[in-house]
């Protein structure tokens, strides 16, 4: 017997996200008193870009007893998490068809509750209740560091006695042979097309605070991030040659919402308009454009909204913004001076690779939508001096 499928997204301290694992692993065997090299877990081993699944996969996935999911918002828009949640939620339902029986097989924890706000658990057919850790506390946070150590291991007990128990109470069959995940509905995608559909399609305008290669010429002397429009701005070059706008446009529709990018000029007394306010503004920011006064000038006439998103690329391949990274920084910040003391989702800056950008939008869109749905404004500072930086985790 299988006794579980562990889900998680990609890129998402995979570390720990294995240590869980083994961890897991090692206290279901000791419960049922297993050999050691007998495999009571499947690990759904995924990476950025790669659409394949391992050859076993789809079998672990059809068989398993209980299906654990490390949720966080990155997950919920993650397809292979959707595809997956979604396989294993149809094995529920039909047992539930032909028995009557609810089975609670399906074991949400959280892995990362940063920029998350409503998970899409409200599946009336299925009985879906997350495992809660102590305090509410991340599990990855859990898990890294010394002072939960006590509580983690109990955690991983508890979770390991629930997996057992609900696996030997009743025998969840597996899938009907030819199921095959990688054609399977991305059940995320489907919920949020149907929220989508209720109210108006929201747009988000993504607004480029940069300039031509010509304007950038004069203040920077490495041009090769330029193009001849803004548009052409691909600040991560060379890892990743792709235009930062044709990136984030990706990203949004991933999302189902729309999007177009529009001139920073005039972009105050757009946000004015009444017809705009269920919309949202991302704006993303050149470090080097603090050093243009017109685009500093424009970026001073609303830098002091808190319902725009502000991302700011730091890519470490670049040697010349590397160099003068500390002025850069702080020319940011002395843009945002009400931004920079919050602990505010919808601002980020220091992001170094395309793959942390692809976070950072995907976090700062959720958190842009439920501001607007439930009238909510940013964080108040965390201390008297704040910071931006993203939290770093004190260490074992």
């Amino acid at each position: 017997m299988l006794y579980f499928f562990l889900s998680h997204a990609p890129g998402e301290d995979e570390l720990y996200v294995r240590k869980f694992f083994d961890d897991l692993s090692e206290e279901v065997r000791s419960r049922v008193r297993a050999d050691q090299n007998r495999e009571v877990g499947y690990l759904d081993s995924i990476r950025w870009g790669d659409a394949r699944w391992p050859v076993d996969a789809n079998n672990a996935l059809a068989t398993a007893q209980t299906f654990i999911a490390l949720y966080s918002a990155k997950y919920f828009l993650t397809e292979r998490c959707g595809r997956s949640w979604g396989v294993f939620a149809t094995r529920l339902r039909d047992h539930y068809y032909a028995t009557g029986r609810r089975m609670g097989s399906l074991i949400p924890l959280v892995w990362a509750g940063e920029g998350l706000a409503e998970p899409p658990f409200d599946q009336a057919d299925l009985e879906i209740t997350p495992h809660r850790t102590p305090d509410n506390e991340d599990l990855r946070v859990l898990i890294r560091l010394q002072r939960f150590r006590l509580a983690y291991r109990q955690f991983v007990a508890s979770v390991a006695h629930r997996v057992v128990e609900t696996a030997h109470s009743d025998r969840l069959p597996a899938s009907p042979r030819g199921t095959d995940v990688t054609t399977a509905t991305d059940i995320f995608a489907v919920r949020a097309h149907q929220d989508q559909l209720a109210e108006r399609r929201r747009q988000v305008f993504l607004v480029l605070a940069t300039g031509t290669r010509e304007q950038m010429s004069a203040v920077r002397t490495n041009l090769q991030f330029y193009g001849t429009r803004r548009e052409d701005w691909a600040p991560f070059q060379p890892s990743f040659p792709q235009p930062l706008a044709a990136q984030a446009r990706t990203i949004v529709t991933r999302r189902l919402l729309e999007s177009e990018v529009v001139p920073i000029e005039g972009l105050a007394e757009r946000l004015s308009a009444e017809s705009h306010r269920s919309d949202i503004v991302v704006l993303l920011v050149d470090a080097w454009a603090t050093r243009v006064e017109p685009l500093k000038h424009a970026l001073k006439a609303i830098s002091r909204r808190d319902d725009v998103a502000v991302l700011v690329p730091a890519n470490r391949e670049d040697e010349e913004s590397t160099v003068y990274q500390g002025e850069l920084r702080s020319a940011v910040l002395s843009v945002f001076p009400d931004r920079a003391g919050y602990r505010d989702l919808m601002f980020r800056v220091d992001i170094e690779s395309a793959g942390t950008f692809d976070d950072d939008l995907s976090v700062a869109l959720a958190e842009a939508q439920y501001r607007i749905d439930h009238g909510a404004h940013a964080t108040r500072p965390l201390n008297e001096r704040g910071s931006t930086r993203r939290p770093i985790l004190e260490g074992p």
